[in-house]
């Protein structure tokens, strides 16, 4: 079934598929203000939205949070899209680090077995010595068991309360975790499509927790983001038109800072890096997410359900 949605994925755009797809998300913009936020016939159909699904979900429980919830997190997400949660111990942020940083191999991409045109195989892995030393490689990764099996990353997820987190942002007690990804980034010759801005199809309920194992500044390696975006309209050109100069936030934090960002906010990667950087994020979902099929994630899905019995038990 798992590849069964990834081949109707990549076959979204064909004439057919895609005018049905589109009739289907039509019809559900229209009535999913009066859905109930868990429906399961718009959880299947909305794996194969364009993002105007996305967008009126979105607004529909921005204005149900607004109205309803009185935690800080929760208020500066929905407002903002992202909320800084806390600072790891100094111990902590070397276990992870030095986990990380002392894998032999990594994959020389931005996410472990993305789904290319013409390569449906996974990609292979590098030494990490000859990534840092490539001139021409600028996204490094390691997949989600290498990931899983860091010796405090479910103790962060639990301390810092991920899963509650999610839970209440989402308004659901289905949130599940669908993507893990721990990516070292360093200066490069070449450029890549997350630098632009953009929003990421997850699913049209979601939420996303980055852990920097370094230090991200402006000048090293920030994200920067439009706060409050993640309740804008769908718009195709929104990422070319935009002013690059104008309201973005950079979400700069020391070694060890958390936090959780709505990434169907406007967002861009940042080129400007003086020393690589390390960090991982954990993302989750009331619904069954896209990138779960496109990223074939469903190759650890045993690692994923071990982490999400784990957070729940």
């Amino acid at each position: 079934m798992d590849k069964l949605i990834e081949k109707i994925i990549l076959r979204r755009n064909t004439v057919i598929i895609k005018q049905f797809f589109d009739l289907v998300e039509f019809i559900f913009c229209k009535i999913v203000r009066f859905c109930n936020l868990e429906n399961k016939l718009l959880g299947f159909f909305q794996i194969f939205t364009n993002g105007k699904l996305i967008s009126a979900f979105r607004r529909k429980k921005y204005t149900i949070l607004k109205n309803r919830s009185n935690s800080k997190i929760i208020n500066e997400v929905n407002n903002n899209s992202f909320c800084f949660l806390g600072k790891l111990s100094k111990d902590e942020i070397e276990t992870g680090k030095n986990y990380f940083l002392n894998q032999k191999k990594i994959y020389n991409s931005h996410v472990p077995y993305f789904f290319k045109k013409n390569k449906s195989e996974k990609e292979d892995k590098i030494n990490i010595d000859d990534f840092l030393k490539n001139k021409d490689s600028n996204y490094g990764s390691f997949d989600i068991k290498t990931s899983v099996e860091c010796p405090i990353l479910k103790n962060i997820s639990l301390k810092y309360k991920f899963n509650e987190i999610a839970e209440e942002y989402l308004i659901s007690n289905k949130a599940n975790v669908f993507s893990i990804n721990t990516m070292l980034t360093k200066s490069s010759n070449s450029s890549h499509d997350v630098f632009k801005l953009h929003r990421d199809i997850d699913s049209i309920n979601s939420l996303a927790f980055f852990i920097y194992w370094t230090s991200t500044s402006q000048e090293n390696g920030s994200t920067s983001l439009l706060p409050g975006s993640h309740i804008y309209n769908f718009d195709r050109k929104f990422g070319k038109i935009y002013s690059p100069n104008l309201s973005l936030k950079h979400i700069e934090g020391e070694e060890g800072s958390i936090y959780a960002l709505d990434t169907w906010s406007y967002h861009r990667g940042n080129e400007k890096l003086k020393n690589p950087r390390l960090a991982t994020w954990i993302r989750y979902s009331s619904f069954p997410s896209r990138i779960y099929y496109m990223d074939r994630n469903y190759l650890f899905k045993n690692d994923l359900e071990n982490f999400n019995s784990q957070e729940t038990s």
